[in-house]
Formats: C-alpha cells, structure tokens, sequence
C-alpha cells in the first residue's frame, strides 16, 4: 500500500504564505491583515492568505490542539469538531484496532487526524483535489502519516476494512435533507458500507431516521451526537462498529465521551394540568436525547415525568443524577406578563437572566432583556408555551 500524496505546487501550500500567515498572529483587523500581507506577497496570493487566515481564526472554537492550518470555506464548514472527530476515532479503534481506514470524504482532514492521534491506519481521499492538498498539508504539519489521494468516494483507492463518509449535503450550493441528493447518495453510501467490516456515515442531525431504506442485512445504529449541549451530528454505524441499542445518544465535553444512553423510543407522561404552575424541578434536556426520541424513555427510567405533552422539558421532586439533563430548583412561576414577571423577579432580588425557551416565537437575548429583573443576582427563566398561554418560570441551578 503505497504513500499516495496530493499535489503541494499551489503557493498557498508555500513557505512564503506560510511565513507570511504565521507573521499575522492572531490579528483580527480586515484591514491590518491585508494591508501586512500586501507588503511580502504579490496580490492576488495575498488575497487568498488574508481568506485563509480569516478560516483559521473562525476554526479555533472547533479545534482545541491541532488546528488546520489549510483550508477552504465549503471544508471548513463540513468538517467535524476536534472533540467529534477524537470521539469517533476512539470508537473505531477500541472496537478494530488493527483495521485500515478509509475516510473517503476526507475534506480539510480533521477526522483523518483524529484517526491517526487514536492509533489508527488511514487512507485518505476527496474527489476536490485542492481539499486532498489541505488535508495532505494539515497531516503532514502535525507530523502525521499523509496518506491521501485525490479519488472519489464511490471508486475506493484502497482495500480497507472500516469506511467513514461524510456525504456532501449541499446539491447545487443549497443544503437540503433530502438524502437521495447527497453526494454520494444515501442509497449509495450503504451499497458501499456493505463492502466493508464496519461503517460510519456521518449526516444531518436533522435527518428522519425511519424512512432510511437501511438494508435487512445490514446491522446498524443510530447515534445523535452533541458536544457542549449543542448537536452536531447524527452518526449510523453499521457491521462491526455497530451496537445492541438501536439508537445512541451521546454527551461529548472536552474531547471525550462524557455519558452514552441508549435504547428504544417511549412517550414521555406527562403531569396533570393543575400541577404545571409549581413544578418543584425542572429539568433540560440535552438536544442529542431530544432528537433521538429517547427523552421520554431515559425519564422512565429516572422517574419524571413532562411539564407539557408537546414540550421536551422533565419534571421531577429533586435533582436529577444524569448529565443529560440540567436540573433547576424552581423559586415561582407567573404568566408571561411584564409586570409580573418583573414582580418575580424582585421577590427574589434576580436582575440579569438567561432565558430558555420552549415554543415562544422570540430570540431568547430578546426576552432576556424584556423581563430582566431590578435585583442584584441572576436567574434562569424558562419560557413556556401552555394550553393557556405562556408561562414564566424562575429557577435557579439544582
């Protein structure tokens, strides 16, 4: 198996940009930016150095050890978190831990790395020849093994054992979620997750899971990932990669998988109408076990119940000993009037507030500063929608 490497010629990969990009620290003014750049590089490479080093400060919230230092808008935008990519890359290689990998939608490379850090063997391709470059080059600047081609996904450049692939979901420049207009499609990402030991397909957190047209023969699960209590992808593994559970929830903090939960979808029950204005807890859920359905059945298992049919907040007597949910000690509740909000809030000398809202049309920054309370510390108010309105809740961190 061969060294298979992309084409560097591009001066952007070159060691005057380089010099030039590490010169620019971490200055944020447009102007300053060009006006330096202007100065060491002829204009139009220094047009595309001030674009890249644009990309580079916007990767720095995704990223916490190795930043890509090459990249594209469209491949910065598809790649996966640092925290994501270490999470799925541990997974892979604690279940094959001598397998070949092929990340067939290698991008700017930010899976690829995670997959080598874990220890793994990787093949690399992107049918974008500029993307492979990046990738090569972001490897290559960590001290990786570059093993990256210029192929598409659908034509393999390698034998190898566990396939990842992210499908493009933008058809025509326009995302979509309609999965038959991925590039590759959805129906022919699992053809070709057939032909290998295991499998992870990496698509829209927002994908309807039950009409996939999974293959009978094909064992697979579903898994909605969130890193600091924001979704960001929604994984099927398939063959050896897959687990029991049909579908996975899964908490990600600071690179690591904090807490798995698994199991099959149950309705939540909720509490009786006279029981919604003092609910002695509330607690909120994390989005990757709202999205996949397994709120109702994790509250079964912990005993609470929902404040509202239609609303994806728990209700319990104390505490809640899981990380999925954040509980909150409920102070009271008013309906969402001004005046008596703000009385709420005085009664427990609360000023600043952050909101969290459920079925209420405004910005949560924009209700935040409405009811904001005359008193000195802060408080949490949830924003409910109710078969009679909206309701205020104050609480405070259980």
């Amino acid at each position: 198996m061969g060294h298979c490497t992309s084409d560097h010629s591009d001066p952007i990969f070159g060691e005057e940009a380089h010099l030039a990009l590490e010169d620019l620290g971490s200055e944020r003014d447009p102007l300053k930016v060009a006006t330096r750049l202007k100065a060491s590089l002829e204009p139009e490479l220094a047009r595309r150095c001030a674009e890249l080093h644009e990309l580079r400060l916007r990767s720095r919230s995704r990223f916490c050890n190795e930043f890509p230092l090459y990249m594209t808008p469209p491949g910065l935008s598809r790649a996966s978190s640092e925290a994501a990519a270490n999470a799925r890359a541990a997974r892979i290689f604690s279940r094959l831990p001598r397998a070949w990998v092929s990340d067939a939608t290698c991008g700017i490379g930010a899976d690829t790395m995670a997959l080598t850090r874990a220890g793994a063997r990787v093949i690399s391709s992107d049918i974008d020849p500029h993307l492979a470059a990046c990738a090569s080059a972001n490897l290559i600047a960590y001290g990786h093994a570059a093993r990256v081609v210029v192929a598409d996904c659908l034509q393999p450049p390698a034998l190898c054992d566990v396939l990842v692939l992210d499908p493009d979901r933008r058809s025509g420049g326009t995302r979509t979620l309609d999965p038959e207009r991925w590039k590759p499609s959805l129906t022919e990402a699992l053809e070709l997750a057939l032909q290998y030991e295991g499998a992870c397909l990496k698509l829209a957190p927002a994908m309807e899971t039950d009409a996939a047209g999974i293959p009978q023969d094909l064992p697979h699960h579903w898994q909605w990932v969130s890193v600091n209590r924001s979704l960001v992808e929604l994984c099927l593994w398939t063959g050896a990669l897959s687990s029991a559970g049909p579908r996975e929830a899964t908490l990600v903090r600071a690179g690591d998988i904090e807490a798995s939960f698994t199991g099959d979808p149950v309705p939540t029950n909720p509490i009786p109408t006279e029981q919604r204005e003092d609910p002695p807890y509330l607690h909120d859920p994390d989005p990757c076990l709202v999205r996949s359905r397994l709120l109702g059945t994790l509250a079964a298992e912990l005993g609470l119940r929902a404040l509202h049919p239609m609303l994806a907040l728990l209700v319990g007597e104390a505490p809640a000993s899981t990380p999925f949910l954040d509980s909150f000690r409920v102070l009271g509740s008013a309906p969402l009037d001004r005046r008596r909000v703000r009385n709420l809030l005085r009664a427990h000398d609360v000023g600043p507030i952050e909101v969290r809202k459920r079925g209420h049309p405004d910005p949560a920054e924009e209700l935040a500063r409405r009811f904001r309370g005359p008193g000195e510390r802060r408080g949490t108010l949830f924003v409910t929608r109710l078969d009679r309105g909206h309701r205020a809740y104050l609480t405070e961190p259980a």
